[in-house]
Order: C-alpha cells, then structure tokens, then sequence
C-alpha cells in the first residue's frame, strides 16, 4: 500500500490514532445518540449499503460520504476532525 493510499483511507486525529472516515462517521451517529436508520433514509442510501458502510464492509463513495454530510447537516470539517 503506498503514501498516497493510506492517506486518502486515513485521517490522523491529534492523538495520532489514525481513523477511517468511515470509523468517524459511526463515532459521530453513536457520540450524537443518531439512528443510522435515520440518516440512511435521509440520504437516500439504503439501510443494509449505509451498515455496510459504517462497518468497513463497502466503500464509502464520493457522493455518498456528502449525501450523508448533507444529511446530519455538517460539514466535512465536522467529521474529518471529530475523534
């Protein structure tokens, strides 16, 4: 696996723990008291694929990791730097 790929797949916090964005995603919805049945629906990702997801077991996509953004109405900063 080269720099350029852990990079993209990582996202180091301050503590130097290195989380998936994924990983942060699920941190946010659990820390937050969210339903991932919830957002799910609200972005239009069907509830097994955003499980999938929160798991590690699918991709996240571009325009998926957004439609979730849009969805708990954060930005990408929320979620890039919460640990």
């Amino acid at each position: 696996m080269d720099k350029m790929e852990l990079t993209s797949r990582y996202l180091k916090s301050d503590g130097g723990e290195k989380m998936r964005i994924y990983e942060r995603i699920k941190k946010y919805l659990d820390d937050n008291g969210i339903k991932q049945n919830e957002i799910a629906k609200r972005s239009n990702i069907p509830e097994n694929t955003f499980s999938m997801i929160l798991n590690g077991k699918r991709k996240l996509e571009a325009d998926e990791a957004l439609s979730i953004l849009k969805a708990l109405g954060v930005d990408a900063n929320t979620i890039f730097n919460y640990e």
